[in-house]
């Protein structure tokens, strides 16, 4: 026997969203608020900002969304210095080029010299006569694109 039970549809929490239709865990895990595609994690930090508007403190914040007092004061302090609240690539802005075209003129001067010389000689020598820091893999790279192509062979019939 199934027992149905009516309940409001409607029962917005101090948070502002309804607690009935979906659970806590739902509305609050870490896969909903961290790995979404449906933009959940900026309505909770905009939800976040809005609770501080209305003279809530950030310990009441984050009882009020479930969760720590350190997320609410990370997201507050990035909207109170100016930056938005979607997220943003942990990338830095200006990487360093370390495959330059010194270090391939370098990797191909050393080949050309010593045409027996593997990667890691050439990665060190590198590293020994001009102080630069290449991994033997991007030397290993430049070698292959360095390397003269062979002619394709197209297979014929006998």
């Amino acid at each position: 026997m199934v027992i149905i039970t009516a309940t409001p549809q409607n029962n917005f929490g101090i948070a502002g969203f309804n607690t009935l239709e979906s659970s806590i865990n739902d509305l609050f895990g870490y896969n909903a608020i961290y790995h979404n595609t449906n933009g959940y994690a900026v309505a909770f930090r905009k939800k976040m900002v809005e609770l501080q508007g209305m003279g809530r403190t950030q310990r009441e914040i984050a009882d009020a969304l479930n969760c720590s007092n350190s997320v609410v004061k990370k997201w507050l302090r990035r909207y109170r210095e100016g930056d938005h609240l979607e997220d943003q690539s942990r990338a830095p802005l200006h990487r360093e080029i370390k495959n330059t075209e010194y270090a391939r003129k370098l990797v191909k001067e050393i080949k050309e010299k010593f045409p027996f010389y593997g990667s890691r000689r050439i990665s060190h020598e590198i590293e020994k006569e001009f102080g630069i820091v290449v991994s033997h893999m991007t030397v290993s790279q430049m070698m292959k694109e360095i390397a003269p192509q062979k002619a394709t062979v197209i297979p014929q019939r006998i």
